[in-house]
């Protein structure tokens, strides 16, 4: 029985993101590998369904929009499809989080590959942690 990848991951992410050790903690989702997935994208629909094994389904319940095979990735679908996969994507994930108004889940997309998507998030989860920490000691009111 294969398992999809993000499946398992969102299974360890909810597992991690609801362990009582982590109560206090904000966490940081990094939806990796975007270029992957660009490259994917026209290639394989997120949204899968298999009439005769529906355990080999998977995403039933993307809505789209859908990509075709073969679109540019300059067209302005492309695009659109897209950001709906990442948006459904994030989704899925932060629904995992049990207890959504005490724990804060800060998300990025992120491509290991491309530097300055890198030092721009890498800057980001700096300030995440500045603001927690500013936070805790009173300094900043939420």
């Amino acid at each position: 029985n294969q398992v999809n990848r993000i499946q398992e991951a969102l299974e360890l992410f909810e597992t991690v993101a609801n362990d009582e050790i982590f109560d206090e903690a904000g966490l940081i989702l990094f939806l990796n590998k975007s270029d992957l997935y660009a490259d994917k994208l026209n290639k394989s629909p997120i949204r899968y369904i298999d009439e005769k094994n529906p355990d080999n389904s998977r995403f039933p319940d993307f809505k789209g929009p859908y990509c075709p095979v073969g679109e540019p990735r300059d067209s302005k679908l492309w695009k659109e499809c897209h950001d709906a996969g990442i948006d459904y994507f994030e989704q899925l994930f932060m629904n995992r989080n049990h207890k959504p108004s005490t724990k804060s889940i800060y998300s990025h997309v992120t491509c290991a590959m491309d530097q300055g998507n890198i030092d721009f998030v890498f800057g980001a989860c700096k300030g995440i942690v500045l603001e927690k920490m500013l936070t805790d000691i009173g300094m900043i009111r939420k």
